[in-house]
């Protein structure tokens, strides 16, 4: 007899908790160990690979789980990572220390340069100008933001991080497909704390979740409720 597995009902939990193992469905272990065989025949053009690779990484773990846990923050977040590294195609030299500061500078102004930055979420089109402020001063703010504010501390060491910053470039440029990047992880955070799977059934379990019609039709409702709240 196949050996049955609870799959994760995105229905029943919110991003900001770890959702229940529920609904015995018409899978095995052995078709998930068989699926993720075939994810890692593919791995150089797969997302279920790259998720497994943030969240084998301590420091985009930790980071997901402080701040992928409602829409809200989620966009802030992912907003202000893509402005700390549109910093660097502006001003190549520009250091950590600098792009904190003006990123401060950016939130918390109105008018940058003369452009205004109308909506947090529109940062993708927003002409991002460096402030006419001295470097030291610059460097000197963006150290006591470096220690003092965990937010901004945490977004430095994650775009200074090479490969944690090609992920999110790759994946939270646009929404619709920063969103089902937001389920893979949460559901791979999931399946990693209450089941003793392989890396193979692991990554079979992501690529079940989006194949299947009732679990994918399930994701796409969530993801609707969770833009809502």
């Amino acid at each position: 007899m196949s050996q049955h597995i609870a799959v994760i009902n995105p229905s029943q939990s919110s991003l900001g908790s770890s959702p229940s193992l529920l609904d015995i469905v018409g899978t095995s272990v052995q078709d998930l160990h068989t699926r993720g065989l075939d994810v890692l025949r593919h791995k150089d053009d797969s997302v279920f690979v790259d998720v497994e690779t943030m969240m084998s990484h301590p420091l985009f773990r930790e980071f997901q789980s402080r701040y992928f846990n409602d829409w809200k923050s989620i966009q802030l977040i992912v907003s202000l990572c893509r402005i700390y590294e549109q910093l660097d195609s502006i001003t190549p030299r520009i250091t950590p220390y600098e792009k904190l500061a003006v990123l401060q500078t950016i939130v918390t102004d109105e008018l940058i340069g003369g452009v205004v930055c109308k909506s947090i979420e529109s940062v993708g089109s927003v002409e991002v100008v460096i402030p006419p402020v001295e470097s030291k001063e610059l460097v000197s703010t963006g150290q006591s933001l470096y220690k003092t504010n965990q937010m901004y501390g945490d977004i430095a060491n994650v775009m200074e991080h090479e490969l944690i910053k090609d992920f999110i470039t790759k994946y939270f440029i646009r929404w619709n497909t920063g969103d089902i990047v937001v389920v893979l992880i949460k559901m791979y955070e999931c399946v990693d704390s209450y089941n003793n799977f392989t890396r193979e059934q692991k990554l079979g379990f992501l690529q079940y979740l989006l194949s299947n019609k009732v679990t994918r039709h399930q994701i796409a409702n969530k993801i609707e409720q969770w833009k809502k709240m």
